[in-house]
C-alpha cells in the first residue's frame, strides 16, 4: 500500500494521498509451493504466467482425462484457447480457430426473450451484469413475481439479484453482497435501508438468526472508513442491537 502511495505522489509531484485516504484492500492468493525441509514457501513462478495442462493417461482408467490449473479470470480465455488448441493438436481433433479475441463474454439474450413486464433500465442492468443468465432471473421471477421488487436506495437492482448472488455465486456475507456482487456499496457506503433490506432478504437463505443479520449489517459499516460514512450521514456505525 505505501509503494502505490508514494508512486501516486511521485506522479504528481506531491502529497496528495496518505495511508488513512486507504478505503479497501483486496487480498488474494498466488500459487505457491512448499519446501518440505524448511516449511516454507516460494512463489510457483510458473503457474504465475502459464496454464498447468496435466495429461493423466498415465493412470489406470483415466485415459485422455486432462485436468487444467488455471491462474486468475483475466487470463481464463487465453488459458482455455491455449488448452484446446493443445488438447486438439494430441487428440487429433478439428477445431475452428479460436474467436476469443473478439467475442463478447457473455451472450446477448435473444429479442424474443426480452418481453418482460419489467422496466427497461432494469432489463439493461441485468444483460449488462448477467448476460446470458438473465434469462435465469427472468424465468425466477416468472416464478416468484415478488423478487422483482427494487432494492431500496437503488434505482434498477432488484431482489431476485441477491438471491442469484447467493444461489450461483456462493455470496455468504453481506459485504460480499453489497460491495463486490451487486457492486451497490463499492464506492460508499449503501442506505442503512438498502442494508437492512438486503440483510433480511439474505437472512432465510443462509438461515441467519437476528443476531447474525445485525452482526452482517454492523461488519459492512466497520468495513468503511468513519470520513464515508459521515459523508452518507451515517455518522455512527450502527449498532449490532438496532431494531430493523
Amino acid at each position: 500500500a505505501t509503494a502505490c502511495i508514494n508512486e501516486v505522489n511521485a506522479a504528481f509531484n506531491q502529497n496528495l494521498l496518505t495511508v488513512d485516504d486507504i478505503c479497501n484492500i483486496h487480498i488474494g492468493f498466488l500459487p505457491a509451493n512448499i519446501n518440505q525441509l524448511t516449511s516454507s514457501f516460494a512463489l510457483d513462478k510458473n503457474l504465475l504466467s502459464n496454464y498447468q495442462l496435466k495429461d493423466w493417461s498415465g493412470q489406470p482408467g483415466m485415459q485422455n482425462v486432462y485436468s487444467l490449473r488455471g491462474t486468475k479470470y483475466t487470463l481464463a480465455r487465453y488459458d482455455a484457447e491455449q488448452v484446446i488448441d493443445q488438447l486438439a493438436k494430441s487428440m487429433k481433433w478439428e477445431v475452428s480457430r479460436s474467436r476469443s479475441d473478439h467475442l463478447p463474454i457473455f451472450q446477448e439474450m435473444p429479442e424474443t426473450e426480452h418481453d418482460s413486464s419489467l422496466p427497461a433500465d432494469i432489463i439493461n442492468n441485468l444483460l449488462k451484469n448477467y448476460g446470458s443468465d438473465t434469462e435465469l432471473l427472468l424465468d425466477y421471477i416468472k416464478v416468484r413475481p415478488q423478487s422483482a421488487e427494487l432494492i431500496p436506495g437503488t434505482q434498477c437492482h432488484i431482489m431476485a439479484e441477491i438471491q442469484y448472488a447467493v444461489f450461483y455465486e456462493q455470496a455468504l456475507t453481506l459485504s460480499d453482497l453489497l460491495k463486490r456482487r451487486l457492486a451497490i456499496g463499492d464506492r460508499e457506503p449503501p442506505a442503512l435501508a438498502t442494508a437492512q433490506y438486503c440483510a433480511q432478504v439474505m437472512q432465510p437463505l443462509l438461515s441467519w438468526s437476528d443476531e447474525t443479520m445485525q452482526i452482517q449489517i454492523s461488519d459492512l459499516y466497520a468495513s468503511y472508513p468513519d470520513f464515508l460514512l459521515k459523508n452518507n450521514g451515517l455518522h455512527t456505525q450502527p449498532s449490532k442491537t438496532s431494531s430493523m
